[in-house]
């Protein structure tokens, strides 16, 4: 596929001029998107937004027990079940096997350990080897699986002067496996590389995702890759649990306003710290899946892509519990001035009577000293003192310093919780000594957590007064925005190139929150002479199907892209005119794109009836299907597009024959033999009672295609095409796919797309946006097609048929790349005007 690609960049360049730019922007969020999608977020994406945890490292063994029935699968490609609640252990069989050496020489001169060895090559012995070892370089020969064996080499040796000595070592056996047992120690299966789906306990803890478990030197390890947003919904279900109330409706927004920082803070960390795996122990609360709540997901989901920004760049946005009446500044915790975390008053927190935010702690002698030992790596007789230094204005103690003989120990902000594991840095505290020395001391506070940023309690009172997420964000994290990066892409141009006078060809890289996308773009300057436009179908009928790429070299065409829906016959599903002939008629009142007789480009939901008048009397029938068997009432046209020759006359039905603007036939009987269709003319049969009294044969008469749509009827359409949902217009995001009764399929979900637009200028351009394939390009939803659409600056827009149709062909070659092959019906065709 890259070979195919790069092949077909290289002829393009050749036939066409290719001007590059590194950077092409569309729309003021272009400089946003440029600061937010830093390499390490790009990096993240692309890996599909997984978490990448190293749960076990250096364990000999470790147990696991599926939640499930679980297919484990070694490097080999085979594999056994493990059944669900059977707890299985995993062992290393490295087995050291003691080795043989003799050496010739040891000295600390290098110089003369070279000499050895060059003289033992000289003699011809095979490969000396010389190494450093406590100091000593030494001369060693051979490598034996016993002492014994070294005895033939050593005589040798002695014979050619030199005096030898065995020397052992110990190495892993060449099958460095791991073995998987069962409840009564029984070897299931083994493996040097183990991989599972699904969901299991380790130590108690459930885990979810996909599995490795890794043989290594120094013991194995076990990584689990979760979903972002599983992993995000686990934490925030893990910090919520306890409070069943929250499960009810009037939560949600403060739940939404959670999972949005949850997601913040931890896409901080992973830009910050630019690594690939990361412990467990490294994210807040993160207890795996053993509280996952149903109402923590809705509101992770609802929230999918939803960050806190300052200044365009996601912010590290610290939460916690209880703030005791008032948030933190970072400047007094952090040591640094952040303006987005600023003390705001927090009294909700601590009023209303579901919440405890007050706690005491007691800490004994021995309790202290062991503490000091641990943090300070001193051991020390006893703690003289413990005072409180300054506080901050929300009454926050920042620092702490405590008396020992050995001198003063200062602790300073986040430090005074890590050392004492305290619930909050707001607290007072009761002393009592012993012979100079501290006894005991209780700190007694209110408020759980860090105090900076968003208060979880406060939140969730906010919600409960009809406060809404934003309005929840904004109040704890000053200055800040939210920013939704489903609709923020970081966008690269790597073809702009001129296919001709007044037709462009370009190709776009993008990246936003959910992949890589592949973005192809036909631009038709609307008036250039030298450019013909239509649509074609794939064969000469209305039925038939053909490969893009082999409609435009057999139309000897410049470029071309996939049309409108269609039936497996290839039958067009929608509006359909070529050379002013109407092919087949619009359903549903669906989009359509239309070309007039004076070159003007139309795109409108539009409802299409036919009309047969008499020019000398406009008298008028009117038509509403076209070219296929009626059902009950309709009245049908049939021309060339539908064959040779229209089905037979039905009971109770007329048929008119026009050819040249002349009724030339009229039947209202029963025919046994299909009429054949006139080459410039057309066929209509009509129930007997739908007022044919008044046509005659020999009246001359005319087809009227006629439209819901003004605009529409003002000028003759020589070219339609129809589509949909309509997704802009008049400049303004409009997705009528309810309207048009469209499928979910074609709804829902980010897949492959095809589109069409009229800009600013009056110009036509086509989209195609490549999908299902995640590492190259993962499609693209009808919103966030129409939000791109706009932003290049389309006034009126349309979605033509997507999936594995959805493809762009220029000069022979297919620039797209489609998600599978496929025929196509029909098709919007650019070729030179002679």
């Amino acid at each position: 596929m890259f070979y195919n690609r790069i092949t077909k960049k290289l002829l393009l360049i050749i036939l066409v001029v290719v001007f590059l730019s590194p950077f092409f922007i569309f729309s003021s969020k272009s400089a946003l998107a440029e600061e937010i999608y830093s390499r390490e977020l790009k990096e993240f994406i692309k890996n599909d937004k997984e978490i990448r945890l190293l749960l076990k490292e250096k364990k000999s063994s470790v147990r696991i027990t599926p939640n499930q029935d679980l297919k484990i699968i070694n490097q080999k490609e085979k594999s056994i079940l493990l059944k669900k609640d059977i707890t299985y252990k995993i062992s290393q069989d490295y087995k050291a096997e003691k080795r043989w050496k003799l050496q010739v020489f040891a000295s600390q001169n290098r110089s003369k350990a070279e000499n050895i060895v060059n003289k033992l090559r000289n003699k011809g012995y095979e490969d000396p080897k010389l190494l450093r070892e406590n100091s000593l370089y030494k001369v060693q020969l051979g490598d034996f699986p016993k002492r014994e064996a070294s005895e033939s080499l050593a005589v040798k040796l002695a014979r050619d002067g030199w005096n030898t000595w065995p020397v052992s070592y110990e190495t892993g056996s060449e099958k460095m496996t791991m073995t998987i047992y069962g409840p009564e120690d029984e070897k299931l299966f083994s493996g040097q590389k183990l991989q599972l789906s699904g969901s299991l306990k380790m130590n108690g803890i459930l885990y979810k995702g996909d599995f490795v478990v890794n043989f290594t030197s120094s013991g194995l390890e076990v990584f689990n890759n979760i979903d972002f947003d599983k992993f995000i919904t686990a934490i925030l279900s893990a910090e919520i649990h306890g409070r069943a109330r929250l499960s009810d409706s009037k939560y949600e927004e403060a739940l939404k306003a959670q999972a949005i920082v949850i997601r913040t803070k931890v896409l901080n960390n992973i830009i910050e710290e630019d690594k690939l795996v990361y412990r467990p122990s490294e994210f807040n609360n993160f207890r795996g899946f053993n509280f996952y709540k149903s109402y923590a997901e809705n509101a992770v989901n609802k929230s999918k892509g939803v960050v806190v920004t300052y200044n365009d760049q996601i912010i590290n946005s610290f939460y916690h519990k209880n703030s005791g009446g008032k948030t933190a500044e970072a400047l007094n915790i952090l040591g640094k001035d952040l303006p987005y975390l600023k003390s705001v008053s927090d009294q909700r927190a601590i009023d209303d009577p579901f919440f405890l935010p007050n706690w005491s702690v007691n800490y004994s002698e021995e309790d202290l000293m062991k503490r000091f030992a641990n943090y300070f790596n001193k051991d020390i007789s006893g703690i003289r003192d413990i005072k409180i230094g300054n506080k901050t204005d929300t009454n926050r103690i920042v620092k702490v310093v405590i008396t020992t003989d050995y001198g003063n120990y200062q602790l300073q902000g986040e430090e005074i919780r890590d050392f004492f594991q305290v619930k909050s840095l707001i607290f007072e505290s009761d002393k009592k000594y012993n012979s100079g020395y501290l006894q005991n001391i209780t700190f007694s506070g209110i408020g759980i957590g860090s105090g900076l940023g968003l208060s979880q309690d406060g939140a969730q009172i906010m919600a409960k007064e009809g406060k809404s997420y934003k309005e929840i964000i904004n109040y704890y994290y000053k200055q800040s925005s939210l920013k939704d990066l489903n609709f923020i892409n970081y966008t690269r141009q790597l073809v702009d190139a001129k296919v001709t006078t007044g037709l462009k060809y370009k190709e776009l890289r993008q990246i936003n929150w959910n992949g890589p996308r592949i973005i192809t773009i036909l631009e038709y300057e609307v008036g250039s002479r030298n450019i013909a436009f239509n649509n074609f179908l794939a064969g000469s009928k209305i039925s038939g199907l053909a490969d893009l790429s082999d409609a435009v070299k057999q139309r000897k065409a410049l470029a071309a892209v996939n049309g409108g829906f269609y039936q497996a016959n290839g039958n067009p599903l929608g509006l359909f005119i070529q050379d002013n002939k109407i092919i087949s008629e619009s359903i549903n009142g669906r989009a359509a794109l239309a070309q007039t007789n004076k070159g003007r480009f139309l795109i409108d939901r539009v409802s299409w009836t036919g009309k047969l008048q008499k020019l000398a009397d406009n008298q008028s029938l009117a038509i509403n299907n076209v070219n296929k068997i009626p059902i009950e009432d309709e009245v049908t046209i049939y021309n060339n597009y539908y064959g040779n020759k229209v089905p037979l006359l039905q009971p109770e039905m007329t048929e008119i024959v026009v050819k040249n603007g002349k009724i030339v036939s009229k039947v209202n009987s029963i025919t046994i033999i299909k009429s054949k269709i006139p080459e410039n003319g057309f066929i209509i049969q009509a129930p007997t009672d739908n007022n044919l009294s008044e046509f005659k044969v020999g009246d001359k008469v005319e087809f009227i295609n006629h439209f819901n749509r003004s605009n529409w009827n003002k000028s003759k359409i020589v070219t339609a095409i129809g589509g949909g949902p309509l997704l802009i217009d008049n400049g303004k995001i409009k997705i009528t796919g309810k309207e048009g009764k469209f499928q979910n399929d074609i709804l829902q979900g980010r897949a492959p797309r095809t589109s069409v637009g009229i800009t600013k200028q009056n110009n036509l351009v086509f989209f195609t946006v490549d999908g299902r394939q995640p590492e190259l390009s993962v499609g693209i939803t009808l919103k966030e097609l129409a939000y791109f659409m706009k932003g290049y600056g389309i006034k009126q827009g349309m979605n033509l048929d997507g999936g594995a149709s959805a493809r762009m062909v220029v000069r022979g070659y297919t620039m797209s790349n489609p998600s599978r092959e496929r025929l196509l019906s029909n098709g919007l065709i650019f070729y030179k005007n002679n």
